[in-house]
């Protein structure tokens, strides 16, 4: 929350500046008047709202499967996400990072910067991911403790924290490649990804490895691996041609 309102307030700090991009270059410029800005600008902001929204969706699928399971079972289960929204939180400030400062490279066409920086960035991802994940492996115990009382349970919380360590390496480097799409102005690819692993694969196959085959909440932490592994590889490969090839939007 902190940290949103503090973007909030950089953002109107930055928007109350004299050039192109501030509320009174927005009136001085007429760009009310231009429907081609306005048709971009929709078309951007169109393709975040459904990506948001298929995200909200699959969130919910996955929630309900979870609901299922004994109220013990749900609960680690939901303790553990409280780590896996902590490394959100971590990429999420690295994607504002990235959309500023690659987006002002490729802005000015400089593309060769933009995939200097973008390697520089999934690197500070990776350390940032491997500190996260020793810090969840080692103090695992503490933590859950600090929720339950049994040792059963802290012990089913350390061994889904052991998910929560391989997921936040492929979920930081994934948020900090989608950043870098958005940067260059492709807004379709990523909404189209988050759609697709969120809403289908995600819920699919944590009910498949849940119940079918019968591995109860571990199935669901299993579900949510594969996913963001598919999800980091799909935007690796399908956004590559942005950076390789020179190409903007």
């Amino acid at each position: 929350m902190l940290g949103t309102v503090s973007a909030l307030i950089v953002s109107f700090v930055a928007v109350r500046r004299e050039n192109f991009l501030s509320f009174e270059g927005f009136f001085s410029h007429r760009l009310f008047r231009r429907p081609k800005i306005f048709a971009d600008i929709k078309s951007k902001a169109g393709n975040i709202v459904l990506e948001n929204l298929s995200m909200r969706v699959g969130f919910l699928l996955s929630g309900v499967i979870v609901s299922l399971f004994p109220a013990t079972d749900t609960a680690i289960y939901f303790v553990g996400m409280l780590l896996m929204n902590f490394s959100f939180a971590c990429g999420d400030g690295l994607q504002s990072a990235a959309v500023a400062i690659l987006g002002q490279k490729a802005g000015g066409g400089d593309m060769v910067a933009v995939r200097e920086r973008l390697r520089l960035f999934l690197k500070a991802g990776a350390a940032v991911s491997i500190c996260l994940s020793l810090a969840y492996v080692l103090l695992a115990g503490e933590f859950f403790g600090a929720y339950f009382e049994g040792v059963d349970a802290v012990n089913q919380g350390r061994m889904a924290t052991y998910f929560v360590a391989a997921i936040t390496f492929f979920q930081i480097e994934r948020i900090i490649l989608v950043a870098s799409l958005r940067a260059v102005g492709e807004m379709k690819l990523p909404r189209q990804i988050a759609g697709l692993c969120v809403t289908v694969v995600n819920p699919a196959t944590s009910f498949f490895l849940a119940y079918i085959l019968g591995f109860g909440v571990t199935g669901v932490w299993q579900g949510s691996l594969i996913t963001q592994i598919l999800w980091c590889i799909m935007t690796f490969v399908k956004g590559k041609k942005y950076f390789t090839g020179g190409k903007t939007c």
